[in-house]
């Protein structure tokens, strides 16, 4: 079956934003557990990730999978703008694993694809956006479009085949981030030895297991310093870190700047239109 098979993806819910005044020259490095589907309106984006970079012109489409580090650099184009609008999409395929995660990405669709999508985002800016049976059809439609536009990755069967190995251990450890985790708990949460735990891990992740935990508690830290105003110490007990200044010290290990550094020069401008993630019913 393809992976764009709509009746094994399940929509998770979205959020939609945009600025029609980027910063010329604001570099943005993010990484979000929803996959980023960003039109450029004016301007252009400069996209980096993956080892690779590449150039989003007016009316093209940035598209970059969900977790997946990613820096978007913003430029003005001769009338002194940049803006865009983007829609951030949720969405699991067999219930384990972002479809857009077994394609290469970041990457750039251009048109038709990208103008029947752009088209889509708009009407997610409106009113039909806010329709509770509409909205959720109109996100869903728009990444139909994108997979159906991108060939999977050469591995992408592999890819999913470590997912569904280790999506039961992603989803216990986000689920007890709070809690002391040391690898024999884990092992026994997957049923495995603490060896095999170690090789399933080094050969899927390339990480050891306590590895994989402190990147899923760093990525839930980062997330809430983008979308909330919590202090550090706040964000440092929800996210299983002793204290603000271990979870500073991990942080900058991490992202290369101090987390508040990161919220104040990260963080998106407010969007154009009133938003938010909204959870399909």
């Amino acid at each position: 079956m393809p992976w764009n098979d709509a009746g094994r993806i399940r929509l998770v819910g979205w959020e939609i934003g945009g600025s029609d005044a980027a910063a010329d020259g604001w570099v943005h490095r993010k990484t979000v557990p929803h996959a980023i589907l960003s039109q450029v309106l004016a301007g252009s984006y400069q996209l980096g990730g993956g080892g690779r970079t590449i150039r989003i012109a007016p009316g093209e489409l940035a598209v970059v999978a969900a977790s997946k580090p990613v820096v978007f650099s913003h430029h003005h184009d001769l009338d002194g703008r940049m803006a865009y609008r983007y829609l951030h999409v949720a969405s699991l395929l067999d219930g384990i694993i972002d479809p857009l995660a077994l394609h290469e990405t970041p990457t750039r669709l251009s048109r038709p694809v990208a103008k029947r999508v752009g088209i889509l985002i708009g009407r997610l800016h409106g009113p039909e956006g806010r329709e509770p049976a509409l909205g959720p059809a109109l996100v869903q439609t728009a990444l139909a479009e994108v997979l159906a536009a991108l060939p999977p990755a050469d591995d992408a069967a592999v890819r999913l085949t470590a997912a569904g190995a280790l999506s039961p251990l992603f989803t216990w450890i986000r689920a007890h981030l709070t809690d002391p985790i040391t690898v024999d708990g884990l092992a026994r949460i997957c049923g495995l030895s603490r060896s095999r735990l170690h090789a399933v891990c080094r050969l899927r992740l390339g990480k050891a297991p306590l590895a994989v935990v402190r990147e899923l508690r760093l990525e839930a830290a980062a997330h809430l310093l983008l979308v909330t105003d919590r202090p550090m110490q706040a964000i440092a007990e929800a996210c299983g870190f002793a204290d603000a200044s271990h979870l500073s010290h991990a942080f900058r290990r991490r992202h290369g700047m101090p987390p508040l550094v990161y919220r104040s020069t990260q963080r998106l401008p407010a969007p154009s239109e009133p938003d938010g993630i909204q959870a399909k019913a």
